[in-house]
């Protein structure tokens, strides 16, 4: 079983954004603005229980969200309530570049694709790679390109026919 987490400038992201949900739980505890609403004491429960659930959750992502592989199947946990469960001998083939998602194709629907967001590090990409490809021998890696040609606006708001990136 290996396990994967998100390269530490991800995290610091998901640290900053679970700080400010923190001050904001903070701020609305002080200045409780349900109370002067008249709403029953339900209600103001209800809301606090969610509004910790929510910054609580969002503090703990960097340490919750991560992609592991064993031998039967892979498992992205997004840190908060998401949960992409994939049987490793579903996977037909994956796209894959370094900037984008990976995107898993699976058998059952020809047409079926996951999409699990690209939050490692180079070297764990190439390692995920790896395992998924030791796993299950069959699976068709695609490395995609950058696109040649870009779609670009033009000042006054209309659409340039595709304009070459040099």
């Amino acid at each position: 079983m290996e396990r994967f987490y998100a390269k530490e400038s991800v995290q610091k992201t998901y640290k900053v954004i679970g700080i400010l949900a923190m001050i904001l739980l903070v701020v609305i505890i002080i200045f409780n603005p349900f109370a002067r609403l008249g709403l029953n004491l339900f209600s103001q429960l209800l809301f606090f229980a969610l509004a910790i659930t929510f910054s609580v959750s969002h503090f703990l992502r960097p340490k919750r969200c991560y992609l592991e592989i064993n031998d039967e199947e892979l498992l992205f946990k997004d840190g908060l309530l998401g949960k992409t469960k994939l049987p490793l001998k579903e996977i037909v083939s994956i796209d894959y570049h370094p900037d984008l998602k990976f995107r898993i194709r699976i058998k059952r629907l020809k047409r079926r694709q996951v999409q699990i967001p690209n939050i490692f590090t180079i070297e764990d990409q190439e390692k995920i790679l790896r395992s998924i490809k030791k796993h299950r021998k069959v699976v068709k890696i695609n490395y995609l390109e950058r696109p040649k040609n870009l779609i670009r606006k033009k000042d006054d708001g209309q659409k340039d026919n595709a304009v070459k990136e040099s």
